[in-house]
C-alpha cells in the first residue's frame, strides 16, 4: 500500500462553547483589597470615570484584567455605575465605604457588611441558600453548576475556588454560634431583585457588556424551569441572572401645550386684514391716515377675491 493510499484523517469541527452566566472573576478578598486602595487615595465620595480606578491600580485600561476587575466589585455591590457607554463613572458604593472607611478592630458592623457583600452576586446566593456553609465535594458543585445554572466546564473550577475563598473571607464557611449570630445573615437571604418587562438592562457575561447601551424588557419566560428573558430587538433570550438593572434614559423633553388665544387688537393706525376663503376678517383703530392705509389694503383684498369674478368693482369717489 502506498503512503498516498492512506485515508486523510477526518478535520474535527471546532466546537465553541457558549458564554457562562456571570460571577465575580477575583475573591471577596482581592476585590476589598482593590477597594482599598481606591479609598486610601481618597477617591471614595465622588463619582469619577474608570480609568482612574485602573490607574490607581496599575492596570492598562485596555485590559481585559481592568473590565474584569470592576466588574467584580460591581458584582460584590462595592461600586455603583453612574450612567452607560463612553460617559459611564464609577462610584464607590455605600456598602463599599462601610467596609473600606470602618477601621475598628474586630468591628461587627464591618463583619456584617462583608458577609452581605458576599453574598451579593446571584450565584453566591444561589449557592448559600442551597448549601449554607456545609459545601459538599467540588464534584457536587460542578454538577450542578454546570448541568443546573448553564456555567460552562472550564470555569466552573474558578468560580468554585472563587466562591469557597469568598466564604472563608467573610467567615461564612463555619456554623453559626450564638456568639455570632448578631452579625451571621439570616438563614435564608434575600434573593437579589428581580426584573420586570419595561426595566432598562444590561447584559453581562463573564464581566463583559454585549449591550451598546441599556435596552427594555420585552417579556419574561420561563423555560425549563428557569426564568429567561428577551431584551427589545435582540431574537434570543438570556438568563435572568445575566441582566443587571439599569437606570432608564432621560426622557426627551416635553413640549408644553399650547392654547389659542384671541388676537391682541391692533396698534393704531395698523389695520389688521386677513382673508380667511372667500371672506375677510378686519381689526382697526384708525385716524384718516390709518384710514387711507386701510382702504389700499382692501383694494389689494378686492382684486384677489374678484379673480374669475364678471362683475365690474365699484370705483372709489375719491
Amino acid at each position: 500500500m502506498n503512503v498516498s493510499d492512506k485515508p486523510t484523517p477526518a478535520v474535527l469541527p471546532k466546537i465553541t462553547q457558549g458564554r457562562s452566566p456571570a460571577y465575580p472573576s477575583i475573591p471577596l478578598s482581592k476585590a476589598v483589597e482593590r477597594l482599598q486602595t481606591v479609598i486610601d487615595a481618597g477617591v471614595a465620595r465622588n463619582a469619577y470615570p474608570p480609568e482612574t480606578f485602573y490607574k490607581l491600580w496599575e492596570i492598562g485600561a485596555q485590559s481585559s484584567g481592568a473590565r474584569a476587575t470592576m466588574a467584580a466589585l460591581n458584582h460584590f455591590g462595592l461600586v455603583d455605575y453612574d450612567g452607560r457607554g463612553d460617559v459611564r463613572k464609577v462610584k464607590v458604593s455605600d456598602l463599599g465605604i462601610k467596609i473600606g472607611l470602618d477601621k475598628v478592630p474586630g468591628s461587627p458592623e464591618r463583619a456584617q457588611a462583608l458577609q452581605l457583600a458576599a453574598l451579593t452576586p446571584a450565584i453566591h446566593s444561589d449557592l448559600y441558600q442551597r448549601y449554607q456553609n456545609m459545601l459538599p465535594a467540588d464534584v457536587v458543585l460542578a454538577t450542578y453548576l454546570t448541568r443546573d445554572r448553564g456555567y460552562n466546564q472550564s470555569t466552573v473550577a474558578s468560580l468554585i475556588e472563587e466562591y469557597k475563598d469568598t466564604l472563608a473571607f467573610a467567615g461564612l464557611d463555619k456554623p453559626v454560634s450564638k456568639a455570632d449570630s448578631a452579625i451571621a445573615p439570616p438563614s435564608d437571604p434575600p434573593p437579589p431583585p428581580q426584573v420586570k418587562v419595561g426595566d432598562f438592562v444590561q447584559i453581562e457575561i463573564n464581566g463583559s457588556f454585549l449591550l451598546k447601551e441599556p435596552k427594555p424588557i420585552d417579556e419574561i419566560r420561563e423555560h425549563e424551569g428557569e426564568l429567561w428573558v428577551f431584551v427589545k430587538g435582540e431574537k434570543a433570550a438570556v438568563k435572568m441572572e445575566q441582566v443587571t438593572l439599569q437606570a432608564a434614559p432621560p426622557a426627551a423633553a416635553k413640549i408644553p401645550p399650547v392654547r389659542e388665544l384671541q388676537n391682541d387688537p391692533p396698534p393704531p393706525n395698523m389695520p389688521d386684514v386677513r382673508m380667511v376663503g372667500d371672506r375677510l376678517i378686519i381689526s382697526a383703530d384708525v385716524d384718516l391716515k390709518g384710514l387711507r392705509k386701510l382702504r389700499k389694503q382692501l383694494r389689494m383684498f378686492e382684486s384677489m377675491l374678484s379673480m374669475g369674478d364678471d362683475e365690474e368693482p365699484e370705483q372709489d369717489d375719491a
